[in-house]
């Protein structure tokens, strides 16, 4: 087992300046998102458990190498996509060089 501290670190360390986004969403609903379809055998017969537990082992680390969280929700692509650039604006902008 890989300790959390040295992999948090690890990865904050290699994304430097990277803007890593977080499209944050919660267990509810990315359960209905992979509950549908037989492509997704991986999540057996309660999508949600698997859902929640995998939110419980990753949100900490999304939490702490993400510069930018978007809280999805049940927005459509359009709403997050507009929020998602809305976000990285600002860092893009201040990485531009001078004309």
């Amino acid at each position: 087992m890989i300790d959390r501290r040295i992999l948090l670190a690890s990865v904050a360390s290699l994304l430097g300046l990277a803007a890593f986004r977080w499209l944050r969403a919660s267990p509810a609903v990315l359960a209905r998102r992979f509950s549908s379809g037989d492509y997704r055998p991986i999540y057996g017969s309660d999508p949600g458990a698997v859902a929640r537990a995998q939110s419980e082992q990753r949100d900490p680390l999304y939490a702490a190498v993400a510069r930018i969280t978007i809280e999805e929700g049940e927005r459509d692509v359009s709403e997050v996509t507009a929020a998602a650039m809305a976000a990285l604006a600002p860092l893009l902008s201040s990485r531009r060089p001078p004309g």
